[in-house]
């Protein structure tokens, strides 16, 4: 027992099968929702690019970050690295004026020897002379 399409009709019924227009009109819809289903699927598609875009920019700037933290760190280091030499050279600089002061006190000393020298040339030659005062003292004695 199947529907009774007699009963239908004098009700006024009408298969959309029956008119070329309820054809065409259920194949156009048919193909909005396939278009419709196209087009969700194309927009899925959009965000699955627009997300993986947004993780390709977020890696870049973490990336770009980790480079700046390099640059900084190399950058830390470099002027860390003028200070031990700025150190270094004050150091050496000070050495040398350290040397420089020992020379001097070197040739100092060396002039003061140099004057004990001539002094006790000069006490030689006093005593030199006061023995050869005290022979010829001694002599007219004699």
């Amino acid at each position: 027992m199947g529907i009774n399409l007699v009963a239908l009709r004098i009700w006024g019924w009408r298969s959309p099968f029956e008119f070329p227009q309820g054809v065409n009109a259920f194949a156009i819809s048919a193909n909005a929702f396939v278009i419709s289903v196209n087009a969700f699927a194309i927009s899925a598609n959009a965000f699955v690019t627009s997300a993986n875009a947004f993780v390709i920019s977020a890696n870049a700037f973490v990336i770009s970050a980790n480079a700046f933290a390099i640059s900084a760190n190399a950058f830390a280091i470099s002027v860390n690295a003028f200070a031990i030499s700025a150190n270094a050279f004050v150091i050496s600089a000070n050495a040398f004026v350290i040397s420089v002061n020992a020379f001097a006190i070197s040739a100092n000393a060396f002039a003061i020897s140099a004057n004990a020298f001539v002094i006790s040339a000069n006490a030689f030659v006093i005593s030199v002379n006061a023995f050869v005062i005290s022979v010829n003292a001694m002599s007219r004695f004699l």
